[in-house]
């Protein structure tokens, strides 16, 4: 995998978090574990630590809750989800993406409709 499909990746995983418009420590956390599984399942090297992959979600934060209210929002996620698109079992991304919204003890609609948005456009039926 290289380095602009682990950005693209973690991207889309991030993006779960601010779907909601609440940002919450559970979802950060469920983020940066569910990341670094992931990582450790499809063999991602390099791999980045629970502690990089938290300063990878600062870095990114602010970038991504504002592509969220972009007017292009959904073909700036589509070019992202387009680049996606080869990795194999992408059923364990779209498993990942439901952690990630239901680690605060409620799935928003704009959770539902990132995860259906990103199966759609996989070709994957939920």
């Amino acid at each position: 995998m290289l380095s602009g499909d682990i950005d693209d990746l973690l991207s889309l995983l991030a993006l779960m978090i601010f779907a909601d418009k609440r940002v919450l420590v559970d979802e950060i956390n469920a983020f940066v574990r569910l990341a670094d599984k992931l990582q450790v399942a499809r063999d991602i090297e390099p791999r980045l630590s629970e502690a990089k992959l938290s300063v990878w979600f600062e870095t990114n934060k602010e970038h991504l809750q504002t592509a969220l209210t972009r007017d292009d929002f959904e073909s700036w996620l589509y070019e992202r989800l387009d680049r996606l698109k080869p990795l194999p079992d992408k059923i364990s991304i779209l498993a990942v993406l439901c952690d990630i919204a239901s680690s605060d003890g409620e799935v928003h609609v704009s959770e539902k409709a990132l995860i259906k948005l990103t199966a759609d456009r996989w070709g994957i039926a939920l």
